[in-house]
């Protein structure tokens, strides 16, 4: 009795105990999820061009764990990227050596092994293995036709793996002839269906917020334009003026009609939370409109 109780004991105490490992991996996970999508990315940038670029642009994520430097100036670039304390890329000289050297050191060996296989397929072969050989090599005629029978009769799952592939070919080549306006068409005709209207405008509006959401909150500038025709220039200082007037002033553009000049400057910063395009993406998934479509497109 005190034996069976002791055993039930250590069971429940092994079932308790996978209990709160399986609920603290769940736990981990979910803390590792909420952070990725609920602290954001910060990002910041900088840019001056006249006849030559500069520019500096800088991404961050949970304070500075992950670090992206990116620099322009004329003709030198610098790309760097940081996790916490070490540098992901650019490499450093002592790394790309030690892996030089690894590389050459994997050759070398692969090299005498090759030479080692080469010398035991030159040993001679004794000569009780020919006559094995040979003895293998008589075998009774009566095998021979049993075997050449079951060659002649093909099994059932080969008949069907068969059909399957020339089901496989007739759609290839449908797909191939169709030409690209014919598919078109049919787009355009499964867009025009009732089931389907308002579809590419639900999918528009998400795209049109996700656009808003990654577009940066502060941001300021000014250019100077002088083209070639001074018609183009009117045209653009048009459609500055818009940009002017929805950036309260922050962005400023001066037209020159006398001569050819570009400059100007930039500068804007922002954050990301990446749990808005992933809701953005599941409401668009979601409808079945989309996924029909995306059915659609597959079977093109």
């Amino acid at each position: 009795m005190f034996e069976a109780l002791s055993i039930i004991a250590i069971l429940k105490f092994i079932v308790q105990l996978l209990l709160w490992i399986i609920g603290g991996v769940l736990l981990l996970v979910l803390v590792v999820l909420l952070i990725v999508l609920f602290v954001p990315i910060r990002y910041k940038g900088e840019g001056h061009y006249d006849q030559e670029l500069k520019a500096e642009f800088k991404v961050t994520w949970l304070l500075h764990l992950i670090n992206i430097y990116v620099c322009k100036d004329g003709e030198q670039q610098i790309i760097r990227g940081r996790l916490a304390l070490w540098t992901m890329f650019p490499k450093s000289k002592k790394t790309e050596e030690v892996e030089a050297k690894k590389a050459e050191d994997t050759k070398s060996e692969k090299l005498k092994e090759g030479g080692t296989q080469q010398d035991s397929r030159d040993v001679t072969v004794p000569h009780y293995e020919k006559t094995k050989g040979k003895e293998e090599k008589i075998q009774p005629q009566k095998s021979k036709k049993k075997t050449e029978k079951a060659k002649e009769k093909p099994s059932k799952s080969k008949k069907k793996t068969e059909k399957t592939k020339e089901k496989k070919k007739k759609t290839k080549e449908k797909k191939e002839g169709m030409s690209g306006k014919e598919r078109l068409k049919e787009i355009w005709t499964f867009l025009r269906t009732e089931e389907n209207k308002g579809m590419l405008q639900h999918i528009f509006t998400y795209i049109g917020r996700l656009i808003r959401w990654i577009c940066p909150r502060q941001a300021s500038g000014w250019l100077v334009l002088g083209l070639e025709d001074p018609a183009t220039t009117g045209y653009i200082t048009a459609l500055a003026s818009i940009v002017y007037v929805k950036t309260q002033g922050k962005f400023q553009f001066t037209p020159n009609f006398q001569e050819e000049i570009v400059q100007g400057s930039v500068k804007f910063k922002g954050r990301l939370y990446l749990y808005q395009p992933v809701y953005y993406i599941i409401r668009v998934v979601i409808d079945k409109r989309v996924r029909n479509m995306l059915k659609m497109l597959k079977n093109q």
